[in-house]
């Protein structure tokens, strides 16, 4: 889940129609350029479906995935141009995200 949540999040930094928080030298590098970013997204996308797959079956695995998908995405869509969340907060949320996929799995 974090994966698809990171390779969202920088998809979503590539598009020019969102509001980006220019605070960030992440969100600043993925603007200026954005080609590795988009390659990165779409990198993180297949590696996440990827794994979904070897998890929970072919079927299970892509329907899970992409209900995870919109999911992440709608929340980032929602919550980013708030600019409520900074980057210590993400950080955290990561972590523990990944600790626990990592623990229960």
């Amino acid at each position: 889940m974090t994966i698809i949540a990171l390779g969202f999040f920088c998809l979503y930094n590539t598009s020019s129609r969102a509001i980006i928080n220019k605070e960030s030298n992440f969100n600043k590098w993925i603007q200026f350029i954005p080609l590795p970013g988009e390659y990165l997204g779409v990198g993180l996308l297949i590696f996440a479906y990827l794994l979904f797959c070897v998890v929970y079956g072919i079927g299970g695995g892509i329907l899970l995935a992409t209900v995870t998908l919109m999911t992440i995405g709608s929340l980032v869509v929602l919550l980013h141009p708030l600019q409520h969340f900074k980057w210590r907060h993400l950080f955290i949320a990561f972590i523990i995200s990944l600790v626990l996929e990592t623990f229960i799995f």
